[in-house]
């Protein structure tokens, strides 16, 4: 995975890889953000969940560290993080998930997180809620 930075997003400057030193494959990022599209810091830090069970953390949204987590949620695959969705919930993270999720190849579930520990599952839908079926034909 390699990190560019734009001030425009017309002329991008790449800046290496983003977990040089990884010993496993990182892939699917997705930093955590509220409804606006911003990142957002919890815990005085950027969060980034990835593929696997790997969560990743930054001060200033360029150099980030990764760490495996020790109990893997469904999904394998990050999508979309998302916080700050609603008053009642605005000590949550949302994780979108993709991929192998409960038996689906192709699906799309959800996973809850508390921000105080963003490392542990504290509940997932049972099923996806988006899923590719075998007998519709694509």
């Amino acid at each position: 995975m390699y990190k560019a930075v734009s001030e425009d997003l017309l002329h991008w400057e790449e800046k290496g890889l983003v977990f040089p030193e990884a010993k496993v494959i990182h892939r699917n990022p997705c930093v955590v953000q509220n409804p606006d599209n911003e990142a957002v810091l919890i815990n005085g830090k950027f969060v980034m969940y990835l593929n696997n069970g790997l969560v990743a953390y930054s001060n200033d949204l360029l150099n980030w560290q990764s760490k495996k987590v020790k109990n893997l949620w469904p999904g394998g695959e990050g999508c979309f993080a998302l916080t700050d969705y609603s008053e009642k919930h605005s000590d949550k993270i949302l994780l979108f998930t993709g991929g192998h999720h409960t038996g689906h190849f192709y699906a799309i579930g959800e996973v809850l997180f508390k921000k105080d520990n963003v490392e542990e599952a504290i509940d997932w839908m049972p099923r996806p809620v988006i899923y590719a079926e075998p007998v519709y034909p694509y």
